[in-house]
C-alpha cells in the first residue's frame, strides 16, 4: 500500500518537532504557503538534500511544538498544489524518498 502523505516527522529537540517534505527544487511552492499561513518565521530549515536527475529537493526542517497543526495543514495544501500543478508523480517520487529511508533504517 502506497502513502498518501507527502511528509514525515521526527523528534528535533523538547519543544520542537522535525519534518521532512519534498518541494520543487527551481520554484518551491511550500514558503509560499507558509507565509500565507503565517508559519514562516517560526520554522527553522536545516538541510536540503535533491537528485540530479529530479525536479523535487528534499527538505528537512523543525516547527515549534504549537505549530505542528498549521504545519500539517500546509504539508496537505503543499501535496494538493503539487498534484493541481500538474506533478502527477510528486506522491511516487515521495513513496521513493521513504523506502530509501526504510531501507536504511531497516524497518518497513
Amino acid at each position: 500500500m502506497e502513502n498518501t502523505y507527502n511528509y514525515f516527522t521526527y523528534r528535533s529537540g523538547l519543544f520542537r518537532k522535525g519534518f521532512a517534505y519534498l518541494d520543487l527544487t527551481d520554484s518551491p511552492y511550500a514558503v509560499r504557503i507558509f507565509e500565507d499561513a503565517e508559519i514562516l518565521s517560526h520554522i527553522r530549515f536545516f538541510k536540503s538534500f535533491n537528485k540530479a536527475d529530479s525536479p523535487y529537493t528534499l527538505v528537512m526542517c523543525s516547527v515549534k511544538k504549537k505549530d505542528i497543526s498549521p504545519m500539517n495543514a500546509c504539508m496537505d495544501k503543499l501535496k494538493k498544489t503539487m498534484l493541481l500543478t500538474g506533478h502527477n508523480d510528486y506522491l511516487q517520487e515521495w513513496n521513493e524518498v521513504l523506502s530509501v529511508f526504510y531501507n536504511i533504517k531497516g524497518e518497513k
